[in-house]
């Protein structure tokens, strides 16, 4: 009797877990797989909007150890396949550098193993992209990588992180070199621990850090603002677990809008809120997906297929891996849904 009282308890308290915030999320569904014959580990990407025409637009995904970039349309087919000499880390793209007179979108990455960052034009008529850097901008060891364009003064930055103690953080300034090139020069480093998932906000001028087994770091990514920032979501609470990885922002209008983590320990994404304190909003998990690294989102117009923009994911349940596209409108459904809930409590 004592044994079959136990186990009532038992089941009681898992059932009572079931109403307190421990069922599973809910579920989005992907509409793309992007996988390429010639991939193996696509763990990071970016999205670019065509200027006149969104449903040309492409996702441009970093194949770490396949050596390669991969350009593809929003159907899934493969416009471009660039072999990177070395070890491609994570990629980001930026709107209109102004470069030999004229503004080009470019895409940047890091390359672990030779400590450097490679930039890419992307050609808006072909939509390929080809090498515009100076093959000079060396950086420390780096493991993670984005881009930023201040909202003060317009200067475009990358900044690198570290898996390596007393390595951490370093920004640089990207500059038309005058010879049809950039040139990348250092401008601020500092100390933070393992990480490699960054995103900066290019409207509020806040960059992102995420530090894989503490959280999420908050630190003003102007090349004056002191470091090293604060430690605003840490790991634990609404079943955030490590390893963080991936990190990008969803924008709203009047700096509302989401920033979205990868909780890759237990394959789910977490939303909070994009101002500040950024309060925890809502999970979510994707179909088929698992031990995801790298994320992105573009909230815009991205024609019949996307209407309310895309959300991609490192998919690492199992080799070669690819990249998910999923509908935003679906990912932001979930978070107006329980932002609705939470105002009715």
């Amino acid at each position: 009797m004592y044994m079959l009282r136990v186990i009532g308890v038992c089941i009681g308290l898992l059932s009572l877990a079931g109403t307190t915030g421990f069922a599973e999320p809910p579920e989005v569904r992907p509409v793309v797989t992007l996988k390429d014959p010639q991939i193996r580990d696509q763990d990071d990407m970016c999205i670019w909007r065509h200027p006149t025409n969104p449903a040309l637009s492409t996702i441009i995904t970093s194949d770490k150890t396949a050596a390669k970039l991969f350009v593809y349309d929003l159907e899934g087919t493969t416009l471009q396949v660039i072999p990177v000499d070395g070890k491609p880390g994570n990629i980001d793209l930026r709107h209109g550098f102004l470069l030999d007179g004229k503004k080009v979108d470019i895409a940047g990455v890091n390359e672990r193993n030779h400590s450097s960052i490679f930039l890419f034009a992307v050609d808006k008529d072909t939509r390929t992209l080809s090498r515009v850097d100076n093959g000079a901008i060396e950086t420390g060891p780096n493991y993670g990588f984005t881009l930023y364009q201040s909202p003060k003064t317009g200067k475009f930055y990358a900044f690198t992180v570290s898996k390596r103690e007393g390595n951490g953080v370093e920004q640089y300034e990207l500059v038309d070199d005058g010879n049809g090139t950039i040139a990348g020069a250092k401008v601020r480093t500092w100390e933070l621990g393992q990480s490699e998932g960054c995103v900066a906000d290019d409207e509020t001028g806040q960059l992102y850090i995420a530090e894989e087994d503490r959280g999420i770091w908050k630190v003003g990514a102007e090349p004056g603002d002191p470091t090293p920032g604060e430690l605003i979501i840490p790991l634990g609470p609404h079943d955030f677990v490590a390893e963080v990885e991936g990190l990008t922002i969803c924008y709203g209008r009047n700096a509302s809008g989401y920033l979205i983590a990868s909780s890759q320990g237990n394959s789910q994404y977490k939303i909070f809120q994009r101002e500040a304190p950024h309060a925890f909003i809502a999970s979510f998990q994707v179909e088929g997906a698992a031990s995801t690294d790298g994320i992105d989102a573009l909230n815009a117009d991205l024609g019949p297929a996307f209407p309310n923009g895309v959300f991609t994911l490192h998919n690492g349940k199992r080799a070669p891996h690819p990249v998910l596209v999923c509908d935003l409108g679906a990912v932001k459904a979930i978070a107006e849904n329980a932002a609705s809930d939470q105002g009715n409590e």
